[in-house]
């Protein structure tokens, strides 16, 4: 393409262009979000003659940071130095869009793109293994002390999360105290990976807020971490602080809530669950009723079901008032009884319609 019609076009013509590009290449779609609105951070804090500028000075490397670090300076209140590094690696991938697609007899722009992708590992580089080293202290002062010279009862706690794509395995190792370790390892064929493909390796964990000056500290209690990243192109970098938003990467959050609904997915098995253990099966004669509950309800209808696969939690369709309108509801108990034992009797009771499903909701909301 001809870089002098590219400036021709409009600020959300280029974007659409290159967000365009950006689909098409093999990251995720976070990756792609977050290089089309970083590529175009001093064409936004700044204007669009700074940013072209600096895309196509033939001395790019230091026009870019010395633009990008004043620019920051003005605009950004977090770690200059760190973000610098981020924004690069995005002009980077800017000016390979930008050349992608030039004559093809114009061999030194293409050894140039090819020069620029390598550089550029946020987009393409692998994370292999993320660990995350948690270290609490605490003092404890007993009512009575427990010796003439310790005042204070310490609480040394250490918890680790491993997420390794080698053995495709996600585990939290709780060190509660001497002698008390609690562990769980999930063993995920493919998920484990997927996870972490969606991960850019270098723009991870990179901007770190940091705490001020004249943080008040919790007394008798300090919280840090370690977390190690291992990735095809960096084997070992490592980031430290203290356990707290300000001290954390400012990504940590969506990382912790992929991470648990990851391992909530999988719950805790079945044998410890009481719905399983507690369940009788249903004899013949039997009928099933179904105790359900209304939005916001506290009490509870008997329904009558012949569907042996409604379990608590499922939410089903029922018939309503003297109309018989259908309604969505959620069963909260299933008992089994024999004609004579019935709460309600049979012929007065009304029945269950089916269970509620993914298609229901789709014509709901359509």
């Amino acid at each position: 393409m001809e870089i002098g019609n590219v400036r021709e076009l409009s600020f959300d013509e280029i974007r659409r262009l290159y967000k365009a590009y950006l689909q098409k290449q093999n990251i995720s779609s976070t990756s792609v979000y977050m290089a089309d609105v970083d590529a175009f951070y001093l064409w936004r804090k700044g204007n669009a003659e700074l940013f072209w500028n600096v895309i196509t000075d033939a001395n790019f490397e230091a026009e870019a940071k010395s633009a990008l670090l004043k620019v920051l300076q003005e605009h950004s209140c977090e770690n200059v130095n760190l973000l610098i590094n981020e924004y690069m690696s995005h002009l980077r991938m800017f000016r390979v869009f930008l050349y992608t697609d030039m004559n093809a007899e114009n061999s030194m722009v293409r050894e140039a793109n090819k020069a620029i992708v390598n550089r550029c590992n946020c987009i393409t580089d692998k994370i292999n293994r993320i660990t995350v080293d948690y270290h609490r202290v605490t003092k404890i002062k007993p009512k009575q002390p427990i010796s003439e010279t310790a005042e204070y009862v310490t609480w040394d706690y250490t918890e680790q999360l491993i997420v390794d794509r080698e053995s495709e395995s996600i585990e939290h190792i709780q060190n509660i105290g001497t002698g008390c370790i609690v562990s769980r390892k999930y063993k995920v064929e493919g998920g484990v990976e997927g996870l972490l493909d969606d991960l850019d390796a270098n723009c991870l964990f990179d901007n770190i807020v940091g705490n001020p000056l004249d943080v008040i500290e919790t007394p008798n209690e300090t919280k840090d971490y370690i977390i190690t990243i291992d990735s095809m192109s960096n084997p070992h970098r490592v980031i430290q602080g203290t356990y707290d938003k300000n001290g954390l990467p400012v990504d940590w959050a969506e990382f912790m809530e992929t991470v648990f609904s990851f391992m909530r997915f999988y719950g805790w098995g079945e044998i410890l669950d009481p719905s399983v253990y507690n369940k009788v099966k249903r004899r013949k004669n039997e009928y099933i009723y179904c105790s359900i509950t209304f939005d916001e309800g506290y009490k509870s209808y008997y329904y009558i079901t012949n569907d042996d696969s409604i379990e608590v939690g499922d939410y089903v369709l029922v018939p309503v008032g003297k109309d018989n309108h259908t309604a969505v509801v959620e069963v909260v108990n299933i008992e089994y009884f024999s004609e004579e034992d019935v709460p309600l009797p049979v012929e007065i009771t009304k029945h269950i319609i089916r269970k509620y499903t993914d298609d229901d909701l789709e014509l709901k909301d359509s």
